[in-house]
């Protein structure tokens, strides 16, 4: 039997940075502006192949060797050196004196005035004259919103087809930019060198000039989080870039300059009316925390603590919804089901369907609805749900009904209700972003019951 693979890169979830995580950090913008959603986005790369001249990088500072140079060339007094060097004298003396102290000079025995070669400055005198440039190929990445080189792992990076699959938004570039040996300076490429290399040969080269910049003609793309922030009118709209889990000042700068949200076409909306609970749960109904916990499930393995009784019912942040639809997909253990009115390619990916069918191998059973009017799902992703709900018959349901607004997702004995789309929040062409909002319901008999209704809504349509 074939099962679903994983791609060769997964979209970040509650194991790495996820976004409730993010938006807990950055709440505000450095203007006040709220933070309304958070976007998967891909930061172009160009892939370099430079020609420099580098050396073995020298072991003591530039004075002190020409210092020990000039030793070696009988100039041996602290004002010849000078002279030679067009230095004041106190700066040689003080070179003098750190290689006296390093072994490789002493005093001349009847000119305290004056220094020769120990036995161990000739030959270190010998090793830095031989010490010639050599021409190499260097590998390395210009990032092309910053136009700077930019550090980071090969395999980390996407192709455009990975991007456009994944429906990561693609941050612009500087249009017309050419790169050129101007973009890429001899200590720029050093630092570049620093950053990346864990092999201490490299370490030791040093580049001490340029001759040419290939640049390779297939773009690369490195996974990056696009912050949104606006004010309370809707209509202010500042972006940041993270990378490493961190706000990055130089591409937010770079990205306004370009022209920000508008320029990506990004808007504001106001949030759809959340579905409402009957009476009694509305008033049990907290607001969200400032620092939403990690959703939890149960775990056969792990003993679950004491709770108080009566059902958990909160508010649930739109950054909170991508979390908790992934710790179904992975930890869910008696039950999933999922309503949403559209679906997307973006979400429901390689690595969607690899989670799903390893609840499925649990013998978890799932119960998929989705359909809107007569909008269109995908093709291909609906064939890959049906072709999985053929192979595992009696675990899996995928129907469309005719038209649902609902967006629900249960596991085990958690139930949220939302105006969120679970389904379809990736990859939305319009690039329009509400501050959605839902309801998490934790009580096994309320979601029970909940879920029993569900499912058998879902079993009469598709009997009709």
């Amino acid at each position: 039997m074939t099962t679903a693979t994983t791609a060769r890169f997964a979209m970040p979830t509650a194991s790495d940075t996820s976004d409730h995580k993010l938006a807990d950090r950055h709440p505000t913008d450095d203007a006040g502006r709220n933070l309304i959603a958070i976007m998967d986005a891909a930061l172009p790369i160009a892939g370099l192949s430079v020609t420099a001249l580098v050396q073995e990088r020298k072991r003591i500072p530039l004075l002190d060797e020409f210092v020990l140079r000039l030793a070696k060339a009988d100039v041996t007094s602290v004002p010849g050196m000078s002279g030679v060097l067009g230095l004041d004298e106190p700066m040689v003396s003080q070179a003098i004196a750190s290689q006296l102290s390093e072994g490789n000079l002493q005093y001349q025995h009847n000119l305290s005035a004056s220094v020769q070669l120990t036995a161990r400055g000739q030959s270190a005198a010998i090793d830095l004259a031989s010490v010639r440039p050599q021409r190499r190929t260097l590998p390395c990445f210009y990032d092309r919103l910053a136009s700077e080189l930019h550090p980071c792992d090969e395999n980390d990076l996407l192709f455009r087809h990975e991007i456009q699959d994944l429906g990561l938004l693609e941050l612009p570039v500087e249009p017309g930019k050419v790169i050129s040996e101007a973009d890429v300076s001899p200590a720029a490429l050093n630092r570049f060198l620093g950053d990346i290399s864990d092999d201490s040969a490299d370490l030791r080269l040093e580049v001490v000039n340029i001759r040419k910049i290939n640049v390779k003609r297939v773009r690369r793309f490195r996974p990056v989080k696009l912050l949104i922030f606006a004010d309370t009118t809707l209509e202010d709209i500042n972006l940041a870039v993270v990378i490493d889990n961190e706000i990055s000042p130089r591409h937010q700068r770079a990205l306004a300059k370009l022209g920000g949200a508008t320029a990506l076409e990004i808007k504001i909306d106001k949030p759809a009316e959340r579905p409402r609970l009957d009476d009694e749960l509305e008033q049990l109904r907290a607001p969200t925390t400032a620092n939403p916990s990690t959703p939890a499930v149960e775990s056969p393995e792990v003993e679950q603590p004491a709770v108080a009784p009566g059902p958990e019912v909160r508010a649930l942040t739109v950054f909170e919804h991508p979390t908790h639809l992934d710790t179904a997909l992975t930890m869910a253990n008696r039950r999933l089901l999922i309503i949403s009115p559209w679906l997307r390619r973006e979400v429901i990916t390689t690595d969607f369907l690899g989670k799903l069918e390893g609840r499925l191998r649990r013998s978890v059973p799932v119960h998929i609805a989705h359909g809107y009017q007569d909008d269109p799902a995908p093709p291909d992703v609906v064939s890959r749900l049906n072709n999985l709900a053929r192979r595992y018959p009696n675990l899996l349901t995928f129907t469309r009904i005719t038209n649902t607004h609902a967006k629900i997702l249960i596991y085990d004995d958690i139930w949220i209700t939302t105006s969120f789309n679970w389904l379809s929040f990736r990859g939305d062409p319009n690039r329009t972003y509400r501050m959605e909002e839902g309801t998490l319901v934790r009580d096994q008999t309320l979601v029970t019951t909940q879920y029993e209704r569900l499912v058998q809504q879902i079993h009469d349509e598709a009997r009709s």
